[in-house]
């Protein structure tokens, strides 16, 4: 089985972007928004990167503090690392009195029965914790097509690619992909929002909302630190004006801090994992 690489950046131009006419309206029109905002606030990436290098630096020394170190490696697996970011979290969005796997979550999602459940990673790395989740649905006899999103994809996601653990690659700036057809879940734990430009955060965030099949799930990590709003500085208000948000628009969203005693220990790796897990289900 062949490679199959998407490949996409982000570019500004009058219109804001050439659509093909299988995709549907939402969410290229939130991808429409970010161009356009990339336009009118051009990126000083000296600047971003300052921050990112900031940003990581602060959450490495908060780690420390509090007497030990979590990082997310390249090799993450599904269980060990998913599924402990995700599972306490996803327990209590559904009501469940310990964690929930990813699996076991998405499963739950309704869908035409001949038709695969369309999963997406924003931020695959390797591939491990994608393949995993491919995995652990097809054992729970849920077919699978899987994207990942990966600006610089790594040689082992596209030899996973290549033997068919994973359908598709898609190369580039996430902000800039739309897809092709609609999903069912996304998982993003140290994905592109955390590195989006402030102005664009919220259109990129509802581009993978809106993208999402009725009953569809997105799982995503996110730090206060990297979100930070300028001006913002109660972070429970951030929280909850970003679920009401959410609500509003026809999702149901809950914000989980981490319990961070139930990752395992990593050592050596450069960047600590997020703080909060956001669970957004599309109801709509």
């Amino acid at each position: 089985m062949g490679t199959a690489i998407r490949k996409r950046q982000l570019k500004v131009r009058k219109p804001f972007m050439q659509v093909s006419k299988d995709t549907f309206s939402r969410p290229k029109e939130h991808v429409a928004r970010v161009i356009d905002l990339v336009g009118k606030y051009p990126i000083d990436w000296k600047r971003a990167s300052e921050t990112v290098t900031f940003a990581e630096a602060e959450a490495r020394n908060r780690h420390h503090r509090n007497g030990r170190f979590v990082g997310w490696p390249d090799n993450r697996k599904y269980n060990k690392h998913y599924n402990a970011f995700f599972g306490e979290g996803l327990g209590k969005f559904f009501g469940k009195t310990g964690p929930m796997t990813i699996g076991e979550a998405f499963a739950s999602v309704p869908r035409q029965k001949n038709r695969p459940f369309v999963l997406v990673e924003d931020g695959a790395g390797k591939g491990f914790g994608l393949s995993g989740a491919v995995r652990d649905l097809e054992k729970r006899g849920v077919p699978v097509h899987s994207v990942a999103l990966a600006y610089n994809p790594h040689p082992t996601l596209l030899k996973r690619t290549a033997i068919g653990r994973i359908k598709e690659v898609s190369a580039g700036t996430a902000e800039a992909w739309v897809p092709r057809q609609k999903i069912d879940g996304l998982i993003s734990v140290f994905g592109s929002i955390h590195y989006t430009m402030p102005q664009a955060r919220k259109d990129h965030l509802l581009k993978f909302a809106t993208s999402l099949n009725k009953g569809g799930i997105m799982l995503v990590g996110f730090d206060e630190i990297y979100l930070h709003q300028p001006g913002l500085k109660d972070n429970e208000r951030f929280k909850a004006n970003l679920v009401a948000s959410f609500a509003k628009r026809g999702f149901r969203a809950e914000v989980h801090p981490l319990d961070r005693r139930n990752l395992p220990r990593i050592n050596g790796e450069d960047k600590a994992i997020p703080h909060n897990v956001l669970i957004v289900q599309r109801i709509k």
